[in-house]
């Protein structure tokens, strides 16, 4: 079709997806199965492999792989609806991954000491970092409850850094940050980063306590009205190897998708997510939030 690189790499993912959504796979099944139709995952394996090498990755297993691969799998979206809008001369395509994830971002940042404002920055990204061992950190020394939202703002409240008025000698000052986002995006993708890719249990126990199902960026970031969203589906991490848990709606029930395997968590409740993460070791690494109207 005369399509770039990443496009063509990406071009089984699209495959597949297309295949699952008209077989309506999701339906009701016996407990602790779902009736489910499953791509053979390889192509999309080989499909991710190859955006892997036209980024100039290597092929070794790392934690933050999943994080990665859904970077370069909405950057080779965007190209590849691009390229189909430049043969359509159109330009809705290329604009549905940005809108869809898409955050706008404008960022300002005060020194404490001497109120000295730096240039405002504006920039979009697809995901929200937080680190688990800071939010846990700030979770403890919190003098009153705090909200998931509070947890997330106060981790980007404060700075340490050189400034160029009142720094001098003293080093790193305080800088006050300010996060606004233009619009809330459709889809909240919430990236949590883990120091290691081994920890205990406990460990996750109260980061899976941390993660809420629901949220509302407007406790998160400034310049929103009320935006809530629902948790969707989380990417886990265990012994190199990722599993996703989803939210199916039509049944009610969260499910376990480990490669061409899909079973109901437990019961299906969120306790029992819960449970299973935890005693599964499965550390969560992204969180998809879908926007309730």
């Amino acid at each position: 079709s005369g399509m770039g690189q990443s496009s063509g790499a990406v071009s089984p993912v699209l495959g597949t997806v297309a295949v699952e959504d008209g077989k309506n796979p999701w339906g009701k099944g016996k407990k602790g199965a779902v009736s489910l139709f499953l791509a053979d995952p390889t192509e999309c394996h080989q499909a991710l492999g190859r955006l892997d090498e036209s980024n100039g990755r290597s092929q070794v297993k790392e934690m933050s792989d999943a994080a990665e691969a859904l970077q370069d799998v909405l950057e080779a979206l965007e190209t590849c609806l691009g390229e189909l809008d430049s043969l359509e001369e159109g330009d809705k395509g290329k604009g549905l991954i940005a809108g869809t994830f898409g955050m706008e971002v404008t960022e300002r940042m005060r020194c404490k000491s001497c109120t000295y404002a730096m240039p405002e920055l504006s920039y979009t990204k697809f995901f929200h970092l937080a680190s688990q061992s800071q939010l846990a950190k700030t979770h403890r020394e919190a003098t009153e409850p705090l909200s998931t939202e509070q947890l997330m703002r106060q981790l980007y409240d404060t700075e340490l850094r050189a400034c160029s008025k009142c720094s001098g000698e003293k080093g790193d000052v305080i800088f006050h940050s300010d996060h606004r986002l233009r619009r809330a995006p459709a889809v909240f993708c919430l990236q949590l980063v883990w120091d290691s890719g081994v920890v205990s249990k406990a460990d996750i126990s109260v980061c899976i306590g941390q993660i809420p199902l629901s949220i509302d960026l407007q406790g998160v970031y400034s310049g929103l009205g009320p935006s809530r969203y629902r948790l969707r589906s989380i990417v886990c991490y265990y012994a190199k190897h990722y599993v996703l848990i989803a939210y199916r709606p039509c049944i009610k029930k969260w499910v376990l998708l480990d490669d061409s395997l899909a079973t109901v968590v437990g019961d299906g409740g969120w306790s029992d997510v819960r449970t299973k993460c935890t005693q599964g070791c499965l550390q969560p690494l992204i969180c998809f939030f879908q926007s309730v109207k």
